[in-house]
Order: C-alpha cells, then structure tokens, then sequence
C-alpha cells in the first residue's frame, strides 16, 4: 500500500510542477498559470482524457498481443516502466528489449480507471488491472493490482507514456 501512495505523490508532484508552468513551455494552456482563459478548462480536461483513454487502449491491445514494437512505441523516448518484478527499465530501447520478460506469459489485461488528472503538458491516469498467466493453455494465477501512467505531451501535439508503475495489490491471488 506504501508503494501505491508513493507512487500517487510522485504523479501529484509532476503535475504539481507542471502547474507552476514548468510544463506548459511559455504557452497559454488551460489548468497552467499562464492561462487566462475561463471556461476552457473543462473542455481541455476531456481532450487530454480522450488522449490517455486512446494510448491506455493502445497499450491494453498491445499487451493481450503481446506486441512489444507497438507497445513501445507508445513510451517516450526517455520513459522510465517500473514492471512488476525486475528492475526499472530506462528509455525506449530498453523497454523494447525488457517487455518480453514483463509480459511473459501473461494474458491480456482489463483495467478501470481510478483516477486522472492534468495540468499543462503532463496527466496521470491510476487505474485497477488484472491479468492472468497462462501456462499449458490454462489459468495458473490471477494478477491485480495498480498500474499508475504519467503522460507527457510532445513537441508535435501527441500524447506519450513518461513513466509507468506497476504493482500489485497486497491482496492480489496468486
């Protein structure tokens, strides 16, 4: 349970930062200090959650495909994924190379957001997951757990994962 709120703080402090205007890069964007403008919030709020809900969807896909070039993709090119077991993995490339070993013989993944929030070019999105691993054709243990995105938007308009935390609940069946 620590490690979960830990986790959350972290997601408050990033987004902490980027409402003093570390994050909006000089721009006028609504939920940032520089911004002036009344009434966009709400609207900037459900574009960014329509992002996430996209790459969260993309991600979710990749992973029942078992897919590490697309889910990949999806990570910045400096991304930091805590995985469930192993250490962090640092970079694109590094998390191309480790998804493999975080899939293993996991099955895909349903999630239910819990939380999300935004403030100029950063959102965290924590949602519950479970997935099975599957050994010979069959069911050898449910996962649950908490799985914590940070997202990052870039230069270009396009939204990416930043950091991801996965970690299962202390309850979880194995």
């Amino acid at each position: 349970m620590r490690s979960i709120v830990r986790v959350g703080l972290l997601a408050a402090a990033c987004l902490a930062l980027a409402a003093t205007g570390a994050g909006a890069q000089g721009r006028n964007v609504p939920g940032t200090v520089h911004s002036d403008v009344t009434g966009e919030l709400s609207d900037y709020r459900k574009e960014v959650r329509q992002h996430a809900d996209e790459i969260i969807g993309q991600w979710r896909d990749a992973w029942g495909n078992r897919d590490a070039g697309v889910l990949a993709a999806l990570y910045a090119r400096d991304a930091v994924l805590v995985p469930l077991a192993g250490q962090p993995l640092h970079g694109q490339r590094e998390i191309r190379a480790g998804l493999p070993a975080v899939l293993g013989r996991a099955g895909p993944i349903s999630t239910t957001r819990l939380d999300f929030g935004t403030s100029g070019d950063l959102a965290y999105d924590v949602e519950q997951f479970t997935f099975a691993v599957e050994e010979a054709g069959r069911t050898t243990a449910v996962h649950t757990g908490i799985l914590v995105n940070v997202l990052k938007r870039r230069w270009d308009g396009r939204w990416e994962i930043q950091s991801q935390s996965l970690a299962l609940s202390p309850d979880a069946t194995d």
